[in-house]
């Protein structure tokens, strides 16, 4: 009995070596294909800060853009990456024709693009969220701070996910005295 147990134990462990074997040898082999297709890599990164940046229709802080460009490459099954790839790719686009980055470290588009003429910037939408809350409810001036980021998260997220500092300025502006 104690010699069928230990087989097991030798049976569970080898396949568990087993199974990190591969999981590296995964790693190793995705890490070497986006080296080879680093193009493909810096395309995908330059369309998701493309997108994050028409969704939100603002510039955005550089902070929003390496997160949100992140939660992008696991959602396609594109982690691990050497950060010094992604790091690269970032410098390169930072440096090219189409993005440009401000004082605050906001990413922006270098020149007019036409799909941002109709939509509004989030800034506008979280200010529009926010006045008609404070409109219908009664109890909005009651609301902490946690439950006001709730109410504008609930609505706004992933790409469109504001700061706190954002959401807090917005409503400095515009809560009456």
């Amino acid at each position: 009995m104690k010699e069928r147990c230990q087989s097991k134990t030798l049976v569970v462990i080898f396949f568990q070596t087993l199974i990190i074997f591969v999981d590296n040898s995964i790693f190793r082999i995705r890490n070497n294909s986006f080296k080879k297709k680093g193009d493909e890599l810096k395309q995908l990164i330059e369309e998701t800060i493309t997108t994050i940046l028409l969704s939100r229709a603002e510039p955005t802080p550089e902070i929003l853009i390496f997160n949100l460009t992140d939660e992008i490459l696991v959602k396609n099954n594109l982690y691990p990456i050497d950060p010094s790839i992604i790091s690269k790719i970032f410098s390169e686009l930072k440096k090219s024709e189409k993005f440009l980055l401000d004082s605050f470290n906001k990413w922006w588009f270098q020149n007019h693009i036409q799909q941002i003429d109709d939509k509004i910037p989030l800034t506008e939408r979280i200010k529009h969220l926010l006045k008609s809350q404070i409109n219908s409810s009664k109890n909005f001036n009651k609301k902490s701070l946690s439950e006001i980021y709730n109410i504008v998260y609930k609505k706004f997220n992933s790409i469109l996910t504001p700061t706190k500092n954002q959401i807090t300025s917005i409503l400095t502006e515009i809560s009456p005295e």
